[in-house]
This record gives structure tokens, sequence and C-alpha cells, in this order.
């Protein structure tokens, strides 16, 4: 459905997944999805902050570095997503097109970059109301394990009403690539460690060069 140009659609199947997806499978669309993520991760970052009167250079360079880093690692797990996806289905010796298995991965995205959006207006209203920051760290995990459950629910919704498959090929897709998501997450935690291991050892290097240097003047 379309209203003076604008695709309800990339809205309304946040509500009307099995109908949209159903459609989906006939009429795959990428540019819409992706030029409203652009516009919903890159221009609305913008406009907030100059309305806020927050517009200074060096909030700038921080929101263009975090925008790139969240283009860059969004895109790239979308194409590793597609790409594995594609193939599962090839070895399944499923015919669909990969157009739109990419499409119902962008509209999965969509609806990550809405609830991001939705869950980072909401959680200054909660600060405000609490008057705390000391669940910082908590709510950031929720916020991440939540918006990436409803990435992954979408991509369910969508290769189950645009993929034409039966429901032990999609169970096997589905959860084959869940454990993909699986793997990369421990991989990137394992990462995350060593690099904060390698950084408190330098710290730990760099004060026992200093107490030295004290120890020797005494």
């Amino acid at each position: 459905m379309k209203n003076k140009g604008f695709d309800l659609t990339l809205i309304s199947f946040l509500w009307k997944p099995k109908s949209f997806f159903t459609n989906l499978k006939e009429s795959p669309n990428i540019t819409a999805p992706f030029v409203m993520i652009l516009l919903l991760n890159v221009v609305l970052p913008i406009i907030s902050t100059i309305l806020l009167g927050k517009f200074d250079e060096l909030i700038m360079r921080e929101l263009t570095f975090s925008t790139i880093t969240g283009l860059i690692t969004n895109f790239g797990f979308l194409l590793i997503s597609w790409g594995f996806i594609t193939f599962l289905y090839r070895l399944l010796k499923i015919r669909n097109r990969a157009k739109v298995i990419l499409s119902v991965l962008l509209y999965a995205l969509l609806s990550y970059s809405y609830i991001s959006i939705l869950l980072g207006l909401i959680q200054p209203l909660w600060f405000s109301m609490m008057g705390t920051e000391n669940h910082f760290v908590g709510l950031l995990l929720f916020n991440t394990i939540f918006t990436y459950g409803i990435f992954i629910v979408f991509i369910g919704f969508g290769l189950k009403w645009a993929i034409s498959s039966t429901d032990k090929q999609f169970l096997v897709t589905f959860i084959t690539y869940i454990l993909l998501i699986i793997i990369i997450f421990i991989i990137l935690m394992i990462l995350s460690a060593l690099l904060i291991s390698m950084m408190f050892q330098e710290i730990g290097e760099m004060l026992w060069e200093i107490i030295s240097i004290f120890d020797k003047s005494e």
C-alpha cells in the first residue's frame, strides 16, 4: 500500500509480517528498506543533534565515527547472513532468488533500526524518572539482546513466508543461522576479552616501570 509516494509497508510490516512477507515472495524490494535504514541511521541522528543544540566539531566527529562504525557492522553482518543463508538453501536444493533473501534481511535490519531508535528514546526517560544511571550496563545488555532478538525474529518470519520451502527445510536453515550468530558472538566476546586483557597488561607494565623509576631515584 502506498500513500502519496510513501510506501506504508515500510512500517506496517512490523504488525503484518505474514501478509507482507508472503507478498514479498513475488515482488522483493531492496531499494526502499535500504534508503529508510540510511535515513534512520544517518540523517535522523544528525538532525536530532542539531535540534538539541549539541552541534559542535567534537560531537559531530564522534557521531560520524559511531554512525560509520554502526553501518559497517550492520551491513557487514547482513552480507555475511545473505551469503550464508543463500549457501544453505543451495545445499538444501531450494530454488530461491538471492534478491528475495536480501530483501528479507533488509526488512529485518529495518525492524532492528526502528526498535533501536525507540529504545534510544525510552532510555533517557528511564534515567530521568529513576534519577540514576547505575543500571546503564544492564540496560545496554538488554538493548543489545532485545534489538538483535527482533532482528532474528523478523528473519524467521521472512524465511518462513517469503521462501518456498518445507517446515523441515525452514527449521534447518533458521536453526543453523542462529548457531552461526552464536558462534560469531562468542568469537567477538573472546576477541574483546583478549583486547581488554592486553590493554590492562600494558597499563600494568607502565605502572611497574614508573614504580621502578621512583625506586631507583630513592
